[in-house]
């Protein structure tokens, strides 16, 4: 049983939106708002189907206690404890950060790992970010651990992300990204160690030949780690999202080099990236997963699924919570959108689907106050989600 928070989500509107779990199965009634709380019942898999009745005790000081009559129907089958569908929710442990304090870079976190028991009991898969504003302030907080050596090599650090992964990948898990789109993407300034001055710092001064030269050393030490033979043998669930909605030629031609040399240092990482191969045929033969838009699934995807399963790509899709026309995951949308969008990847046979922004709640997504910050009402359109 935990309390239900509320988050303010929007820099226009007054009523904050439930979202937020609590540990705590007490609350203060205030007048006027409503007192809640989340129940869940752990079934056991050789409980017997059927009807079970109940009652839960609600008590209060100097009140006489009230009870709830409950009832809970077991239905004859299970779901495997395996997830069969493929996922990329982003998760941001800024939020949480700001709205609960701690830093939550532990990847062993008993708190985190409750967010992870979210996720995965909805067969859902994390896709942890670390998203820089300003540039490189919030991958101080990355997993993986950055390192340019007195040498000038480089060096990565996955403990705190094996912590995660090991959990996570234990409670079904499915996929995990190896690719933090936000650090890697178009190479953005980030956060590591600078053994040679002795001091952490933001690396945002690096020449395009030495990001190459970073790129290569964490593919290098991620396939050393990650591959079936390592010591986090990882490689069947790992995927590397590197680019994000592209239409640039030079950047595309960019994103393909990169794709390629994923191929040549790790060969059977998979790649995936949100673009349509309708738009953009140049992209087959250098992307293992295309996550295109829900309404244009059919017809920008279509035309090719016969050879891009061929070529033993997989294909998911993705949604935007600005177009109205396609289910979404928004709280603020109806419960049918929550649950159409695992029937959708049914009916057009989707391996999979992308979420962006499982818990990005604005006005804790940044250090300042949500009013502060010029483009606020562009995160309006991404309040918090519900799963």
């Amino acid at each position: 049983i935990r309390r239900v928070e509320t988050v303010r989500v929007s820099s226009h509107i007054d009523d904050p939106w439930p979202d937020p779990l609590m540990e705590e199965a007490v609350g203060d009634a205030v007048p006027g708002r409503p007192l809640v709380f989340w129940i869940d019942f752990d079934v056991p898999s050789a409980a017997r189907p059927g009807l079970y009745e109940g009652s839960i005790t609600v008590s209060a000081p100097d009140r006489p206690p009230l009870e709830v009559p409950v009832a809970l129907y077991i239905w004859n089958f299970g779901i495997p404890a395996r997830q069969g569908l493929h996922s990329s929710c982003a998760f941001f442990r800024g939020p949480l950060r700001r709205y609960y304090g701690g830093n939550w870079d532990d990847g062993n976190d008993p708190n985190l790992r409750k967010w992870i028991d979210i996720f995965t009991e909805y067969r859902l898969s994390i896709n942890d970010m670390s998203h820089d504003r300003p540039p490189g302030e919030e991958s101080k907080h990355r997993f993986v651990k950055v390192t340019k050596k007195t040498d000038g090599d480089w060096e990565f650090d996955f403990t705190q992300l094996d912590y995660f992964l090991d959990y996570a990948i234990t409670r079904g898990m499915a996929n995990f990204n190896l690719g933090d789109i936000d650090s890697w993407h178009f190479w953005q300034p980030f956060y590591g160690y600078d053994e040679a001055a002795g001091v952490f710092r933001v690396f945002d001064d690096l020449t395009p030949t030495e990001n190459e030269e970073v790129f290569e050393a964490y593919i290098e030490a991620a396939a050393e780690h990650y591959r079936s033979d390592g010591p986090r043998p990882y490689e069947k669930q790992a995927f590397f999202y590197s680019y994000d909605e592209l239409s640039d030629s030079g950047h595309i031609q960019e994103m393909i080099d990169r794709h390629d040399t994923i191929e040549q240092i790790w060969p059977g990482l998979k790649t995936l990236t949100t673009n349509h191969p309708v738009w953009h045929p140049e992209m087959i033969g250098h992307v293992d997963i295309w996550v295109s838009k829900s309404e244009v699934y059919n017809s920008l995807v279509e035309p090719y699924i016969d050879q891009l399963r061929a070529m033993g790509n997989e294909l998911w899709f993705y949604n935007t919570s600005w177009d109205s026309s396609s289910p979404y995951f928004e709280i603020t949308e109806p419960g049918i959108d929550h649950r159409i969008w695992f029937w959708y990847t049914w009916l057009v046979e989707a391996d999979g689907f992308l979420l962006w922004g499982s818990n990005l709640w604005p006005h804790y997504r940044y250090p300042q106050a949500l009013d502060s910050i010029p483009t606020a009402q562009t995160y309006d359109r991404w309040p918090n989600r519900a799963w």
